[in-house]
């Protein structure tokens, strides 16, 4: 979304990977000594220092990628919020949302018309999610595109 979450997700990768490979550079010898006495303790600390340092560094790596890829999208969250958007977390984008004219639109209906609206919205948001999914030729030939059989519906009708 923006560098502050980029620096929080930095954080928590890095966090893990040092964690991580500081506990295999404890354990590894440990154990090596536990199932193979002075030698299995000295593979231990080899390998537990091979694959702790290992874990340490992919953490920092991972997270310098997350503040690099925090730095992009600051820019583009800056401009949507200079655009008016706001971020919607569900759909991981950046939106217009007018609490106004939402309300203009819901205040005029009685109970049944909210739910035939919620119903369409619901059906519009399904119809577009298929669109997504399907090729260009198909979205310009709609009518010609096939339609699949279903053995069952049982879990669709449910669904509604």
């Amino acid at each position: 979304k923006h560098i502050g979450e980029g620096l929080t997700s930095a954080l928590g990768s890095v966090v893990k990977g040092i964690g991580g490979g500081a506990f295999i550079m404890l354990a590894s010898p440990v154990y090596g000594a536990k199932s193979g006495g002075l030698r299995g303790f000295l593979k231990g600390t080899v390998g537990g220092a091979a694959l702790g340092a290992s874990l340490a560094v992919g953490g920092v790596c991972v997270g310098g990628f997350q503040i690099v890829r925090g730095a992009i999208n600051s820019f583009e969250a800056v401009s949507a919020v200079m655009d008016g958007k706001q971020w919607d977390p569900k759909k991981g984008q950046w939106l217009y949302y007018n609490l106004e004219e939402e309300s203009e639109l819901v205040l005029g209906m009685n109970e049944e018309q909210y739910v035939e609206f919620l119903r369409a919205s619901k059906q519009r948001r399904q119809t577009n999610a298929n669109n997504e999914s399907v090729s260009n030729e198909e979205k310009l030939n709609p009518k010609e595109k096939s339609e699949k059989m279903v053995k069952e519906m049982e879990y669709y009708d449910t669904l509604g």
